[in-house]
């Protein structure tokens, strides 16, 4: 008969913070690493979709100023964001405003994603002792489509923004955290 202590077992690992979403600076690096992505794809023949988020910073509740502020925003952003996909996406930051995720799947799917972080990542944030509220842009191109129109995949998704009209922001009172990291 063999008797095992609790302090026998392995302490379950703490969960730790993913890391931030890999950075770029340019429209142009992003181009470059997902061309990388969809060429492994392809000769895979699977689908890829490609959301491109942009954050506006609408107010700011505090003393901190607006341009400190914005990278704290971002950074919380990108957390929020890779809390939210899954580990097999990749999640891209684009200079301070942008962010992008590559998706392994349909349109279908890809249009699930989006309304869910839309409503996920608009704010409120709450940061130490500010609270920003944000506006969020979501566009979506799919793999497939974008090639019929001769279009890079990122160019769809930004042009998708603009072609379509995006859902209106909802007024969120300042005291309002049940978003906020």
């Amino acid at each position: 008969m063999s008797l095992v202590s609790p302090s026998d077992s392995p302490l379950p690992a703490p969960r730790t913070a993913p890391t931030p979403p890999r950075r770029v600076e340019t429209t142009v690096e992003l181009e470059i690493e997902l061309i990388r992505h969809l060429a492994r794809s392809r000769r895979q023949g699977d689908q890829m979709a490609l959301l491109w988020i942009e954050v506006e910073l609408l107010s700011l509740v505090g003393q901190a100023s607006a341009d400190g502020l914005r990278e704290t925003v971002a950074q919380a952003l990108g957390a929020r964001l890779l809390y939210r996909v899954r580990r097999t996406d990749f999640v891209f930051q684009v200079g301070d405003t942008g962010f992008a995720v590559l998706l392994d799947t349909d349109k279908a799917g890809a249009e699930l994603v989006e309304r869910r972080l839309f409503e996920q990542l608009r704010g409120p944030y709450g940061l130490e002792k500010n609270l920003a509220q944000v506006q969020i842009s979501v566009g979506l191109a799919v793999s497939s489509e974008a090639h019929r129109h001769g279009s890079g995949l990122l160019q769809c998704a930004i042009d998708d923004i603009y072609a379509r009209p995006q859902p209106a922001a909802a007024a969120l009172p300042a005291s309002s955290v049940a978003n906020s990291i």
